[in-house]
């Protein structure tokens, strides 16, 4: 997961420019919903098939994450991406095991808000459902009421840019509290990757390749560096710094967790390189 700067985009784009027409649609459609009588009415206008515009705009939100999945950072192993509805539209489950009959409403007037448009695999958003559990005393946002602003999220969220960061991995591929998350954010951390399935196994292995990549580029630089070094061997180093830079850019897949690589190393160009994947 890395930070996806999504409220300070401006808004759904076509061919560069904003598009209206959708903002247009999708304003309408919020009308709507704020019209209708009660919550059948409101389901029955979100489920139809002609009002799910928020597919329409699927092509710019990948645009900001060059086709990776927010979350987990796959291109293909994490299966095909949705829009998904961070906050659930049409009902809403809190915690794991809770019964249907007690859901409660979703955040029906978020529907058509892009800003509530998160692109993500859907191995992960099957996994995710309808569950959007808030931290204990957190406020409840309503419709005329309270904003979403005052809720206290449990799980992390990619357009938050403190919270990519609370991310970390291993070795093994395995996606981790950062060492230096307190005990509320650790709790965040491992609830999103057991209910957003962040443990997937192929995302696993695909991770563990990435940091075994990684971390045999920062041993051949170690043992070129071990003797006498001519010109063939600086452009050989030079060479595998340049493909270790590439790892770490937005566009590359599991960048963070080839960071957490070279974060971790002891060899301090290696920490150096690793920073340039957190600057946002």
């Amino acid at each position: 997961m890395r930070y996806i700067p999504l409220h300070t985009s401006g808004g759904p784009k076509k061919n560069g420019a904003i598009d209206q027409a959708w903002l247009d649609a999708a304003a309408a459609l919020t009308t709507a919903l704020e019209k209708a009588p009660d919550k059948d009415a409101r389901d029955a206008i979100i489920a139809d098939p002609n009002n799910e515009i928020w597919g329409d705009i699927k092509p710019w939100l990948m645009s900001l994450s060059h086709s990776k999945c927010w979350f987990s950072e796959a291109i293909d192993v994490f299966s095909h991406k949705d829009v998904e509805h961070f906050r659930p539209k049409m009902e809403c489950k809190r915690s794991v095991g809770q019964r249907k009959a007690t859901y409660e409403d979703g955040y029906w007037w978020l529907s058509y808000d892009w800003a509530n448009y998160r692109f993500f695999g859907n191995v992960g958003n099957r996994k995710k459902g309808s569950l959007f559990p808030l931290m204990p005393n957190s406020l409840v946002a309503t419709f005329g009421g309270l904003s979403i602003n005052n809720e206290i999220p449990v799980f992390l969220d990619p357009t938050c840019d403190s919270d990519p960061e609370l991310l970390d991995f291993n070795s093994f591929g395995k996606a981790i509290p950062h060492p230096d998350a307190t005990d509320y954010e650790q709790y965040r951390v491992t609830k999103t990757v057991t209910h957003l399935k962040l443990d997937f196994d192929e995302l696993e292995e695909a991770r563990a390749k990435i940091w075994t990549a990684c971390n045999e580029r920062i041993d051949r630089c170690r043992e070129i560096a071990s003797k006498a070094m001519g010109p063939a061997d600086e452009a050989e180093v030079k060479a595998i710094k340049k493909s270790l830079r590439a790892m770490v850019q937005p566009d590359a897949p599991f960048s963070m967790t080839a960071a957490a690589c070279l974060r971790k190393s002891d060899a301090g160009w290696a920490r150096t390189l690793a920073a340039g994947a957190y600057t946002k």
